[in-house]
């Protein structure tokens, strides 16, 4: 999406809701689950505009699990519990050694 673009969507979504909150929602995650980002604004106002451009040339801004995903994979990850499931922390672990039963903190694998 081109800035002029994602500024006017912006701008449409200001005229119709007001100044809401705006997010990063995807399905992702190993079980393809609804999770919601959170967008964090460069940590500067004078930021350096050329070191949020990657190597496409694109401007890119970070962004990280919201509270109320976690929640919901917390909430989700107990509900199976119950109904006799087991939650591993990654699908890769060493020759030899089982899988450690829990959640995972690894980024690419389950988002936190």
């Amino acid at each position: 999406m081109k800035i002029d673009d994602l500024i006017a969507t912006l701008q449409r979504v200001r005229e119709a809701s007001g100044n809401v909150d705006v997010a990063v929602t995807s399905f992702c995650g190993t079980n393809q689950g609804h999770v919601l980002f959170d967008i964090k604004p460069p940590k500067r106002p004078n930021f350096a505009v050329k070191k949020h451009i990657n190597g496409h040339g694109q401007f890119c801004l970070s962004v990280e699990i919201s509270q109320s995903t976690k929640a919901s994979i917390k909430k989700g990850v107990a509900e199976m519990k119950e109904l006799g499931y087991r939650y591993f922390c990654s699908q890769y672990v060493s020759v030899g050694e089982s899988p450690r039963e829990g959640l995972s903190v690894c980024e690419w694998h389950n988002p936190w």
